[in-house]
């Protein structure tokens, strides 16, 4: 029997048969799940890390092109809106 609600939003865990079980009690059953998790948390982690880095340097080169143009248009502006919003989100999860 689980201890949170029924219309809780905490994250449920179960053991190999399907049992609820507290994420302290997994990670002390089954080291190796607990392993593997932490190491798919680490690699992305570090892909959002690579890609923050690509939208930093793609927001100079896509403002210098919105300013070339003498005027930005509906689509140029959405795109500048999308790379900053990406970059905030990825600075701020």
């Amino acid at each position: 029997m689980s201890r949170y609600p029924a219309n809780s939003t905490a994250r449920q865990y179960h053991d190999a048969d399907g049992n609820p079980i507290t994420l302290y009690r997994l990670v002390r059953a089954e080291p190796d799940w607990a392993a593997s998790r932490i190491q798919a948390g680490e690699a992305a982690i570090s892909q959002r890390d690579e890609l923050l880095a690509a939208l930093k340097l793609a927001e100079p080169l896509v403002e210098r092109t919105v300013d070339i143009s003498g005027y930005k248009t509906h689509k140029e502006r959405r795109v500048l809106v999308a790379v900053r919003a990406a970059i905030a989100k990825a600075e701020h999860p």
